[in-house]
């Protein structure tokens, strides 16, 4: 059994984080109490373990890069320096806003929530609602801007 550590009321704070942000994952014989985890919400998920739901998320991460602008061939300079995500359609986006946690919960129902705990429910089932993480690079709209340079 895995556990997830989610943002709750007793630790938001709007300007870096939101209800449902995944902050940790942790194997099941980690001991999330006392006073450090109040704020946090905790899912337990059974049938699958620590190094399963770190997979499910490394699939979700976009594909990030430093680009470089060399204005001047030959000559020192001071070099123009971005940081760029490729999104789903394939194309170079400016990295503006990068959230504190990437992925969340917030489109996993309670429901959904109760049955990644319940030992009943299929492993292809937990599968399906842990494939629904959200990435969260993509929310921002500032994120959104096309890198013209480096796309075809």
């Amino acid at each position: 059994m895995a556990q997830i550590v989610l943002i709750d009321t007793g630790t938001l704070n709007t300007e870096v984080n939101a209800i449902d942000d995944i902050v940790e994952i942790q194997a099941n014989d980690v001991e999330l109490t006392g006073p450090g985890y109040a704020g946090y919400r905790v899912i337990f998920v059974a049938k699958r373990n620590l190094g399963t739901i770190r997979d499910v998320l490394n699939s979700k991460h976009p594909e990030k890069q430093t680009a470089v602008n060399i204005p001047v061939a030959n000559q020192w300079c001071f070099m123009e320096e971005k940081r760029v995500w490729k999104n789903a359609s394939g194309l170079w986006c400016d990295l503006i806003n990068r959230p504190k946690y990437p992925f969340s919960f917030q489109d996993i129902t309670e429901a959904e929530r109760d049955d990644l705990a319940d030992e009943e429910v299929t492993i292809p089932i937990k599968n399906a609602i842990l494939d629904k993480i959200v990435e969260k690079i993509h929310l921002d709209a500032e994120n959104n801007v096309e890198v013209a340079d480096l796309n075809p």
